[in-house]
């Protein structure tokens, strides 16, 4: 007897839930049978569908006995099955052999072999035997196979979450072995097909897998070269050991090591993984890494790969739930590590972080980055927080700019600002738009000269500056700005460049002294700075103090550079400036043109206590150094203002000096003034006056009260602090003197030696005497009779020495004789 089928096309459903339907083209069986043998000969059994084609042949026949009750053979060569996906080739099968029986009551894979070009294996098992309890019992083993061609053998029903994970992202691979052994009874197997959990002894899958791709998520860049070994149960799952690489799109690379995928109890449509890894390479991968979709919403920060250098070493884990997969800013993530020698260009500005060392932490409570690195230079240490990732934070950064790190930003050195200056920046995280940080900068540590003209503050005084800093596209906003330190305080804004160079500055209160009323302007134009000053009140006193007090050291501008300084000009105006002992310009006007210290032009005018006050620096001819005149017709109170003699009242003054960067030649007159109550003119009279001792007081001075004189004349050279006077005479009806020697302000020193002439008007008389005169007056000056006298020490209580044996001299022995004699030279103190 012969038997021929032919089917049409159409689907076989097996009511399983993890079993797709079998798509069916065509289903041909050619056979025979022999009673004799009581055989079923299959001489060819071929299907067709799906991408399906397999031919076998093959024979059943009845056993002589109960066990087996029938044996079966079947073989077929060149079969084809579909890929796993629509996208997958097409697995190709060389060979096919399979012995069954029937036993016990049930079907018996005696063997079953298949052989392919990417696939080769063996399954053996039972099927509905008594022993089974009408279940499954199942080995299949498997070895050298591609990854795809493995998944597409794997049967659907066995482990199918996993099965379903990888047939969607298992991209590559080689499985190097498989070992599968399914155990289950027939409720077992009954409860598995209605979606019931199965047993965790019912299925046993140990494999491993080399050459491995997977992808995370289409967000996300893939794995590649896997290397992964593990056992999946009916219920766990314990991958352990894993590595691998991230390829990102810009070729840099990640390494995964110690990486594992562990399920524990997993139930249909509940089925979460414990995953972790640790993730080694580069820091300017990570920052790759973090621009991938997948990944953009843990920072907040878009940092170029390209402008960063390190290393990291990160571990991370967290549950996943592989049903319902959610955002990865939503992961229970924990993850710690180190970046170690870090390196970020143009992290602020222009400038570069170096040499980062940092510590990082993220969990449900948030993300932090605390460490230390060097930013141009300055040693700063990090401490960021965000309560989630890509959530608004801050970070609190701080650092210490030394002279050498404020240099090379272009911020005030020494000596305008010397010594440490520890600063602390607020700088919020996450936030939309252009963010604000807050500055704080402690001047405590620092010595300041200068850095605003005339403050001048000593290390160990509190200091302190405040702002708060917004960066643009052409450089720095700084808004609220507060400085305070001793008597000064500013209030205001700022504008800075790219490069660090100061734009603008707006000043709403600026104080040098506790009285100042001022308020101003300062702008860049091109290569100068114009700084306007306005204010009721403003004290001069600490401009005065810079003026003559001594050089700064260094030969530096305020930026620490070398150089001829910047330029500046200034319009200053105030109703009332304050100067020394109690002396005010009132309606004071300074229009001043600067490079550096260096006044170049300029001209002040204003009255002091009713007298007219004007100075003016202007231009030298031809290449010569500027000029400054000044006249007033109160020379008194204008050396009262600026602290050089107290004594002096009334007095038309006239001083015309030159202003060039080495010693500066000038001369002074002042006509018409008084000297009111000078003890060291009191002595001085005294060795003179013929009268003896009536005016005398307790002290043994002699008391005076005003002296008038006509006139005042000298010459003198200005270096730096000191003036030296080579030639200066002083008369008036009733006296006279002249002068010769030097005083320095900055050293608060002097001597100067000279000859007190008595009843001057009759006794220069002499001095003018052709021929005589110079022998016997001593200079044109001098006089017949004349008293030697010297005043050296200190500016603010000098010694006053005088020798009265002078006087019997003539005028060309007078020199002879101690006192008056030639002063000495200062010694100089750098």
């Amino acid at each position: 007897m012969t038997l021929a089928l032919r089917s049409s096309e159409g689907s076989l459903l097996i009511e399983e839930k993890d079993f797709n339907p079998v798509t069916i083209e065509t289903v041909s069986v050619d056979a025979s049978w022999d009673e004799t043998r009581r055989a079923l000969k299959l001489d060819a059994v071929d299907y067709r569908g799906g991408g399906n084609a397999v031919r076998l042949a093959g024979e059943w026949a009845a056993g002589p006995g109960a066990d087996p009750a029938w044996t079966a053979t079947l073989t077929g060569r060149d079969a084809v099955l579909r890929g796993a996906t629509p996208a997958d080739p097409p697995v190709r099968i060389d060979s096919i052999a399979a012995h069954l029986s029937g036993r016990d009551d049930g079907v018996s894979i005696d063997a079953f072999t298949l052989s392919g070009p990417t696939a080769s294996g063996s399954v053996s098992g039972t099927f509905g035997t008594r022993q089974d309890e009408g279940g499954l019992t199942l080995r299949i083993q498997a070895e050298r196979a591609d990854g795809r061609s493995a998944l597409r053998l794997w049967p659907e029903n066995i482990a199918p979450p996993i099965r379903t994970y990888l047939v969607d992202n298992l991209r590559a691979g080689r499985l190097d072995n498989l070992d599968i052994a399914v155990d289950m009874t027939m409720a077992e197997f009954a409860a598995a097909t209605r979606g019931d959990p199965m047993p965790d002894g019912a299925v046993r899958i140990a494999f491993a897998i080399a050459d491995g791709g997977l992808v995370i998520s289409p967000d996300a860049p893939p794995l590649s070269r896997g290397r992964v070994s593990g056992l999946v149960t009916g219920r766990n799952t314990t991958i352990r050991g894993a590595t691998a690489e991230i390829r990102m799109p810009d070729g840099r690379v990640l390494g995964l090591q110690d990486g594992s995928f562990v399920i524990k109890d997993a139930v249909p449509h509940d089925v979460t993984a414990q995953i972790g890894f640790r993730l080694v390479g580069g820091t300017d991968a990570v920052a790759s890494l973090l621009q991938a979709k997948l990944f953009r919403g843990l920072s907040s920060t878009e940092i170029d790969p390209a402008g960063v250098k390190g290393q990291a070493d990160l571990r991370v884990d967290f549950p996943l739930n592989l049903d319902r997969v959610p955002d990865i800013a939503d992961l229970p993530v924990t993850a710690s590590g180190s970046f170690t020698d870090v390196t970020v260009d143009k992290l602020v500005g222009k400038d570069r972080l170096e040499n980062g060392r940092f510590a990082i932490a993220y969990d449900r409570s948030g993300f932090n980055l605390k460490g230390e690195a060097k930013l141009a230079g300055a040693p700063m240490s990090v401490d960021l927080h965000q309560p989630k990732a890509g959530a608004p934070g801050e970070a609190l950064v701080t650092l210490t700019l030394d002279d050498a790190a404020r240099a090379r930003r272009g911020l005030p050195a020494a000596p305008a600002l010397a010594g440490p200056v520890p600063a602390r920046f607020v700088v919020p995280i996450g936030r939309p738009g252009r963010t604000t940080a807050r500055v704080e900068a402690d001047l405590s540590r620092a010595s300041i000269d200068g850095l605003l003209p005339g403050w001048t503050k000593a290390a160990g005084k509190p200091g302190r500056l405040t702002f708060a800093l917004t960066e643009t596209a052409t450089g720095m906003d700084l808004r609220d700005i507060v400085l305070e330190s001793g008597t000064v305080q500013a209030r205001g804004s700022a504008i800075v460049s790219q490069e660090g160079t100061l734009d603008r500055a707006e000043f709403t209160s600026l104080k040098l002294s506790p009285g100042d009323d001022v308020r101003g302007l300062v702008e860049r134009s091109g290569g100068t700075y114009k700084v306007n000053l306005k204010g009721g009140v403003a004290d001069a006193r600490p401009f005065l103090k810079a003026l003559t007090g001594p050089a700064r050291k260094g030969g530096k501008d305020g930026q620490g550079k070398e150089g001829p300084g910047k330029e500046v000009e200034a319009d200053l105006s105030f109703a009332i400036l304050t100067g020394f002992n109690e002396e005010a310009l009132t309606n004071a006007s300074l229009r001043l043109s600067l490079r550096g210290d260096d006044l170049r032009q300029g001209r002040i005018q204003g009255r002091l206590k009713g007298a007219a006050v004007t100075v003016e620096v202007a231009r030298g001819e031809r290449g010569a150094p500027p000029v400054l005149s000044a006249e007033s017709s109160d020379a008194g109170a204008v050396l009262r203002f600026l602290d050089i003699y107290r004594r002096m009242h009334g007095g038309r003054l006239q001083l015309q000096t030159t202003m060039n960067d080495g010693p500066q030649s000038g001369a002074v007159q002042i006509r018409s003034f008084v000297l009111r109550d000078e003890p060291a003119l009191g002595r001085i009279m005294a060795q003179g006056d013929p009268g003896g001792d009536d005016h005398l007081n307790q002290g043994g001075r002699r008391e005076v009260n005003d002296v008038g004189f006509d006139r005042l004349s000298a010459d003198f050279v200005r270096t730096g602090t000191r003036v030296d006077v080579s030639e200066a005479a002083i008369s008036g009806p009733a006296m006279g003197f002249t002068l010769r020697g030097w005083l320095d302000t900055g050293r608060n020193r002097t001597d100067i030696a000279g000859t007190f002439v008595p009843l001057y008007g009759l006794n220069n008389v002499v001095s003018h005497v052709p021929i005589f005169g110079p022998l016997l007056g001593g200079g044109s000056n001098e006089g017949l009779f004349g008293i030697n006298f010297q005043v050296s020490g200190t500016m603010s209580a000098p010694n006053v020495s005088v020798n009265p044996l002078s006087a019997i001299a003539p005028g060309f022995l007078r020199k002879l004789f101690g006192a008056g004699g030639p002063p000495q030279a200062a010694r100089p103190e750098r």
